[in-house]
């Protein structure tokens, strides 16, 4: 019960930020509340992905690969985007709320960590090669299709 009224309370203060009423720039909102709104959603997705899947090759962890790769490629999309108009203040603090919180949540380091610990050495290798090559390529078709298509320019979406 706590959980869910903390979550409809950060999302109702998204909608009528405390600072909404100033003259200066909505900054509140962008630095805290909209990560602490896609956070729950990007835990949850971690937790069954691992759930689901985790069991279903007993020497490679699907679960976490899957989140891990997932996250990459979120973040990679939300780098591309801050380079296009996006709809003003709003949207870019949103795409830094799916950053932080949402990929933030959804991608740890920690858990990848412990599974390679986990594993047997030569299973470990090859899940640990696996994800940092799969990350690595889809990053490259993320984020390169953008360079070579318009060129890397300024960050529009200043935080």
């Amino acid at each position: 019960v706590l959980a869910w009224g903390s979550w409809i309370g950060a999302i109702f203060l998204t909608i009528w930020p405390p600072d909404q009423g100033s003259t200066g720039p909505e900054v509140w909102r962008g630095r805290a509340v909209f990560a602490i709104v896609f956070a729950p959603l990007g835990c949850l997705c971690r937790f069954y992905a691992s759930l689901y899947l985790n069991g279903k090759i007993s020497s490679f962890p699907l679960g976490t690969f899957a989140a891990n790769i997932s996250g990459t490629a979120i973040l990679g999309m939300s780098w591309d985007l801050q380079h296009v108009p996006l709809g003003g203040v709003v949207g870019c603090q949103v795409l830094q709320g799916i950053e932080d919180g949402y990929c933030g949540c959804l991608t740890t380091v920690s858990t990848w960590v412990s599974e390679l610990t986990a594993l047997r050495r030569r299973h470990a290798y090859k899940y640990g090669a696996a994800s940092i090559v799969t990350g690595l390529c889809f990053l490259v078709v993320i984020m390169g299709s953008l360079l070579w298509t318009r060129g890397f320019s300024e960050m529009l979406c200043i935080h």
